[in-house]
């Protein structure tokens, strides 16, 4: 399957990836506040402003480039 039918599939372009045996399972992460695993101690602490600016312009992101 290629990039473009995941990414329209699961309207995400950042993805966990599990591996459970011979499965290969992978999830739709909605910010990038939600990945963490082995960078976290490498990520930038912000305020609860920051947050809130990142987060919305996360999502004025996400608008403009999923219209039709």
């Amino acid at each position: 399957m290629q990039f473009k039918k995941i990414h329209d599939q699961l309207d995400t372009d950042i993805l966990e990836i599990e591996m459970r045996k011979t499965e290969i399972i992978l999830k739709p992460i909605s910010s990038i506040f939600e990945i963490g695993g082995s960078l976290k101690k490498y990520a930038k602490k912000l305020s609860t402003k920051e947050k809130n600016e990142k987060t919305a312009w996360e999502k004025h992101v996400k608008e403009k480039f999923t219209r039709s």
